[in-house]
């Protein structure tokens, strides 16, 4: 087109002239990113209980030992039989095993990890025959694997032994004892997706979507994170007016399953040009001048500029929605559509 005007096509379809080259858009967005998992004790599951959905992890993991142990034996000093108390003893104790919070590494509650008890013991000559003396006797109790009988929830599991079938004995004619044993292991202290994110390490993005999955059946990670954008508008003819769309989408983001793309509403912009380019929803670096970014054909090297690799030239300030269980996407939606500017 003669006097270096182009030939330029909006967003609708129509078409207006534009001195020297059509408006051209560039999209940029940057923001961090969090990985994280949750740490701990899986869930009981079995015997008619189920996990839960999604699935929860617990830092914490008690052992409980309760006993009541009692055995007696008989002997006749002539004239009647007597009782003879051979051991007996009662115990209830708790060790437990935990994640720190932190960092997810295991500790024992005691170390080294086991319970220390005692009790007292009466000996006899060939079993009920003349005392010989009481002694004491120390032992140790350490941790048990779950071995249990019973799924109680999915927090607990149980195992129990109660013999007392010669316990109380009516009469003197033989062994007098019981023997009743609890062994309980409890999950607490719940690992939560805060805690989970609050351990994970932040990273640098420039993705131009945000996601903050929601988690899903047994998955015990998933992703969060933000992002900001913005739109740099060049070739622009200082003094006129321009608008333009930025088009966003989302989607569902629910972990091993996401959903179908859906249009949702377009950021919208209007300006009048001051300079010949614009930087819609942000700004240029700090140390960067317009005349230099200008000069530089709007380079978003950041070398060029005697910046370190990695800088943004770019300074994004428009947040990307963000909302649990969804990812949205800016730049495009499901009908393909991109960014523009354009001569009002």
């Amino acid at each position: 087109m003669p006097g270096g005007f182009t030939c330029c096509t909006r967003g609708d379809g129509s078409q207006y002239v534009h001195l020297c080259s059509c408006p051209a858009v560039y999209l940029y967005a940057e923001g961090t990113s969090k990985n994280a998992t949750l740490c701990g004790f899986n869930e009981y599951s079995g015997q008619g209980i189920v996990e839960s959905d999604p699935i929860k992890k617990y830092r914490k993991k008690t052992f409980t030992l309760t006993s009541d142990q009692y055995n007696s034996c008989c002997y006749s000093d002539g004239d009647s039989n007597n009782k003879k108390v051979y051991y007996n003893y009662t115990h209830n104790g708790s060790l437990f095993k935990e994640f720190n919070a932190n960092d997810c590494v295991i500790s024992n509650s005691v170390d080294p990890f086991e319970i220390n008890r005692s009790y007292s013991r009466n000996n006899y000559e060939y079993g009920c025959g003349d005392f010989l003396g009481s002694q004491t006797i120390n032992s140790t109790y350490g941790w048990s694997n779950e071995i249990y009988q019973s799924i109680d929830s999915t927090t607990q599991v149980s195992w129990s032994y109660n013999d007392t079938s010669n316990y109380p004995a009516d009469s003197c004619s033989g062994l007098e004892s019981k023997d009743v044993l609890d062994y309980i292991w409890t999950l607490s202290v719940e690992d939560t997706e805060t805690d989970a994110l609050n351990r994970a390490i932040a990273v640098d993005h420039t993705y131009k979507s945000s996601v903050w999955e929601t988690r899903s059946g047994s998955y015990i990670y998933f992703t969060k994170r933000t992002t900001d954008y913005c739109l740099l508008c060049t070739n622009l003819m200082v003094g006129r007016a321009y608008n333009g769309a930025i088009p966003i989408q989302k989607r569902e983001a629910i972990k091993g399953n996401y959903g179908a793309w859906a249009a949702e509403q377009a950021g919208t912009f209007s300006f009048t040009a001051t300079k010949p380019f614009e930087v819609i929803g942000g700004s240029l670096h700090a140390s960067i001048s317009d005349q230099d970014f200008i000069d530089n054909d709007y380079s978003v090297n950041p070398t060029v500029y005697g910046l370190a690799s990695g800088t943004s030239v770019l300074v994004p300030a428009t947040p990307l929605a963000h909302v649990q269980g969804w990812e949205y996407e800016v730049g495009t939606n499901p009908s393909s559509d991109t960014a523009y500017c354009e001569l009002t």
